[in-house]
């Protein structure tokens, strides 16, 4: 998704780009949380620090 926004911001605008490049991190952030909720494997919330680190 990132790729294809920084390609694309000619088109689309610098403003866009960055917005779509950057909400990759804020997704897997979503997705990782969304799962150990789901599941209900606190073993595993651990994995949500790193993973807000990085977003």
């Amino acid at each position: 998704m990132g790729r294809i926004a920084v390609a694309t911001s000619a088109i689309v605008g610098n403003l866009q780009a960055v917005v779509l490049d950057l909400s990759f991190w804020a997704i897997l952030f979503a997705l990782v949380v969304r799962e150990i909720v789901a599941a209900r494997i606190w073993r595993h919330a651990p994995a949500i620090r790193p993973a807000l680190a990085t977003s």
